[in-house]
């Protein structure tokens, strides 16, 4: 799944339907459906997973609003990013996600 990983990586703020993933790896749909089962996840939840960790490295690093961090990262808009990482607690000390007190926060 590593070089999966990567071209999706790289394609976030586009649609990753699991056929586009499934023919980026050589698989059908069904049979990436349990090689991520096998390593814990489904394409779904991989796909969402790598969104979230963009919008956190953008969070942390850039001075984009949520509504900008949210495009390019493929989410709806910074209230879906907000209600994701809501349950979310290895941010660093004294930071609270979408608020005025996280890098960047508008």
């Amino acid at each position: 799944l590593a070089g999966l990983v990567g071209w999706a990586r790289q394609r976030l703020e586009a649609p990753l339907h699991v056929d586009a993933l499934a023919a980026r790896a050589g698989r059908s749909p069904r049979t990436l459906h349990r090689r991520c089962v096998s390593a814990g996840t489904t394409p779904a939840r991989l796909v969402a997973q790598l969104r979230l960790e963009r919008a956190r490295t953008l969070l942390a690093t850039s001075r984009l609003s949520a509504k900008e961090i949210a495009a390019r990262c493929g989410l709806r808009d910074g209230a879906q990013v907000a209600r994701a990482e809501a349950n979310t607690t290895d941010w660093p000390s004294g930071v609270q996600p979408w608020t005025s007190s996280a890098p960047g926060a508008r």
